[in-house]
């Protein structure tokens, strides 16, 4: 009897009070994330209480530790999102992540990116999913390469009407040809300055072939990126040199 009790000291209540340890660790960790967003971004805290129950459900409902929900939230709610459309930016991201796309607060990082670029009105936590998943299943790279660059190139890119579509789009031709996302979204972004703020010569270079500069901006939000790089080219005959005129910036180029 008392090798018995002793085997179940070691084998059965030990590990119980491990768990009863890792557990109490994981409530303080959730806590702390979520008094960062009170502390950091300056949400109330009533809100942040009432935000704690439908996490905590989110959890249950998709296996997703809490504290990796609530380190995911603090993104969203730095970007400005809140209320049901921080929760749903949040879902779509743990979602995607269940899926194998990556860390929940990396995806939420890059959607939210999305949402604050194109607005709430024109930009759902979906679609902006959406759009990351398609970027990384049709190019050569991955969702935490992505998301930390997306700042480089979508301010721009929705001041011109370039939708996240084409800008995805983009990136996967980047990447699936070998550039990394941090280059490929620097020179997306040369292109989108050269045709937003040309200098003179880069004009007058534009009117010599035939093309506008403010009617090319229109067309890149009507008919998308990639038509309107190639009419560019086929203005010039695809000549090099031409088109180091029209974007004498290198990255452009």
């Amino acid at each position: 009897m008392v090798s018995a009790g002793s085997t179940l000291t070691r084998g059965v209540t030990l590990p119980i009070l491990g768990v009863g340890v890792a557990g109490v660790k994981m409530a303080l960790g959730f806590e702390a994330s979520m008094q960062k967003i009170v502390g950091l971004v300056g949400v109330s805290q009533d809100q942040v209480d009432a935000w704690s129950d439908d996490v905590l459900q989110m959890s249950r409902k998709l296996g997703t530790p809490a504290e990796e929900l609530a380190d995911a939230l603090f993104f969203v709610t730095s970007a400005g999102l809140k209320g049901e459309a921080a929760l749903d930016a949040l879902r779509e991201a743990a979602k995607a992540s269940e899926s194998g796309l990556g860390e929940t607060k990396v995806i939420a990082d890059a959607i939210t990116s999305a949402i604050h670029d194109y607005g709430e009105a024109n930009m759902t936590a979906s679609r902006a999913t959406d759009v990351l998943t398609a970027t990384v299943k049709e190019g050569k790279t991955e969702a935490s390469a992505i998301g930390p660059v997306l700042g480089n190139v979508l301010p721009l890119a929705s001041e011109l009407g370039v939708s996240f579509e084409d800008v995805g789009a983009a990136i996967a031709s980047f990447t699936r040809a070998g550039v990394p996302a941090t280059k490929a979204t620097t020179q997306i972004n040369a292109i989108f300055s050269g045709l937003l703020k040309p200098t003179d010569e880069a004009r007058d270079a534009f009117e010599e072939a035939g093309l506008s500069v403010s009617g090319l901006r229109k067309e890149m939000a009507e008919k998308g990126l990639h038509p309107t790089l190639m009419k560019i080219r086929d203005a010039v005959g695809g000549n090099t040199e031409a088109l180091a005129e029209l974007f004498p910036e290198q990255r452009a180029l």
